[in-house]
């Protein structure tokens, strides 16, 4: 409920019209009364109404001057001018200061009823416009720290969402650097133990230094501004102690070149390269890009577009181009004369790249048979041990994409079946809507699993339905009805010639026979 001033220096006029209206109809819980400008101010600032009916003319204060002296400390007060001077002049300073309603004495009590009902609308207008300006406020501000987050996520990853750049650096206060970045992983999967590590090199690289430090996968990934390698090292060391203090775990750190924010995937990219050579040159390391160019120049993997071929071919399960793409590695290795050594290297770095596409719940069992190509003697050896690792890996993939394939034709029969009445059921409808899928390759393994086309097992399913219908009644039913039950609400007509079609005859006679599966054609459309 609101409060209501009424300022007027009639007495009679004032209590008169407290007492015209039933306020607590409009919302109005509580009416004040002031004799002049001077008294009504006072009970404004004391009492602080919602909404003040005011003569503009009185002792100390006129009506107008009351509302200047209130609008600045108090603007959300809502004014009703009551005057007894139909002047312009009043009226249009009554409008100057913001006043939305102007009445003219004498006027009636359910004149006056409306106008501060009006102005209660408007309160509650403007309540519920702030209370959503607040809310969302507080969800922006519960949001800002993922949405932060997320703007670091695509930068790194070099999503076309961080185009526009400069309005997220505004957004998010950051500023072109220079900048390091920083991974730091830990032989353990265990996001409690990263979100210490991550709540470690906050706290110790200082809110002033961290522009970003978020997980990715399994790893601490910091952006900070500090860009000094000693004074960084300092920092890094005492992280890693900490987290051996805490897990018995060695923390490893790649450390990144400087770079602005516009690199950030760039740098991104060098410390994932980076760690890579945690296998070589050991845990509980601070490795930079210095610290890995004798492997890069002397046993480095240096077919990386085939590395990739070889990750696309597991994760889509085609077992040949596994087989055809490791061969073709070892290959390259034969024709440049590498030696076992450098052939081995290689094979960790390959095996590594593998080791990728296991199960989480497998790699520590598997990452323990990476001794085992140390113990090869042969570049035979090693290529068939990550050969028959990476094709157990792809036809596990293979069984699980015919599996799905098969779930999604499941999905497309139980659709048909369910909304066989459906005039306007189609593959398009079903793949764009229903399955979220391209019509076309959706087409092609329905065709693939049943053996024929979308709109011939469509049709079939309704013409075998519309027999089961005629079969099933006693003679009443009727060719409309099979047809709307059929998908041919529109047209009973062309449904009574698909059904001929289909069986040889019409449903009057199809009814009549008593030989319906004899006289079915077997026909469908190509």
């Amino acid at each position: 409920m609101y409060t209501l001033l009424i300022a007027d220096d009639e007495r009679a006029i004032r209590e008169g019209i407290s007492r015209s209206v039933s306020w607590s109809d409009i919302g109005i819980g509580r009416v004040l009364l002031a004799a002049n400008g001077k008294e009504a101010y006072d009970i404004i600032m004391k009492e602080r109404p919602d909404i003040v009916l005011t003569d503009i003319i009185m002792p100390v204060y006129t009506g107008i001057e009351l509302v200047e002296k209130v609008k600045d400390t108090m603007p959300q007060v809502q004014f009703i001018i009551l005057s007894g001077y139909n002047d312009f002049a009043y009226a249009q300073k009554a409008i100057q200061n913001e006043v939305k309603q102007y009445l003219l004495k004498p006027c009636d009590a359910e004149s006056i009823r409306k106008s501060v009902q009006k102005a209660v609308s408007r309160i509650r207008d403007i309540e519920k416009k702030e209370q959503f300006i607040a809310s969302m406020k507080e969800n922006v501000e519960k949001l800002f720290p993922q949405a932060k987050e997320q703007f670091f996520r695509d930068l790194v990853h070099g999503s076309p969402n961080t185009q526009n750049i400069e309005a997220y650096k505004e957004l998010f206060n950051v500023h072109d650097g220079p900048y390091r970045m920083l991974l730091f992983r830990i032989d353990d999967n265990d996001y409690v133990k990263l979100l210490t590590l991550k709540s470690l090199v906050e706290r110790n690289f200082g809110e002033e230094n961290v522009t970003f430090c978020i997980i990715i996968n399994t790893a601490v990934v910091l952006l900070t501004t500090l860009t000094g390698f000693h004074e960084l090292s300092g920092l890094v060391e005492k992280t890693q102690k900490q987290c051996y203090a805490n897990f018995n775990i060695e923390a490893t750190v790649a450390v990144s070149s400087e770079g602005c924010i516009s690199n950030a995937a760039q740098m991104y990219k060098e410390i994932r390269d980076i760690i890579r050579f945690e296998f070589y040159l050991g845990e509980g390391r601070i490795i930079t890009k210095d610290d890995i160019s004798v492997f890069r120049n002397d046993y480095s993997l240096d077919t990386g577009i085939q590395t990739e071929e070889l990750s696309a071919a597991i994760r889509t399960g085609n077992i040949d181009s596994v087989k055809s793409i490791t061969n073709c590695v070892f290959n390259a290795y034969r024709m440049k004369g590498y030696d076992i050594n450098r052939i081995r290297a290689c094979g960790i770095e390959l095996f590594i790249i593998v080791l990728k596409h296991c199960e989480d719940c497998e790699i520590n069992a598997w990452i323990k048979n990476i001794t085992r190509i140390n113990e090869c003697n042969t570049a035979s050896e090693i290529k068939q041990f990550i050969l028959d690792f990476a094709v157990k890996l792809a036809e596990r993939t293979y069984q699980s994409v015919i599996s799905s394939q098969n779930r999604v034709i499941e999905k497309v029969i139980r659709y048909v079946h369910e909304n066989l009445d459906d005039e306007n059921l189609s593959l398009q409808h079903i793949a764009s809507d229903i399955l979220y899928l391209n019509v076309d390759y959706l087409g092609k393994l329905f065709k693939k699993e049943t053996g024929m086309r979308f709109s011939q097992y469509l049709l079939k399913v309704r013409m075998e339905k519309a027999k089961e219908l005629i079969k099933a009644s006693s003679g009443d039913i009727k060719v409309y009805e099979i047809a709307n039950a059929t998908g041919f609400s529109n047209n009973p007509s062309y449904f009574t010639q698909v059904f001929k079609k289909y069986t040889g005859c019409v449903p009057k006679e199809f009814r009549e026979t008593g030989k319906q599966e004899e006289k079915d054609s077997g026909w469908l459309p190509l």
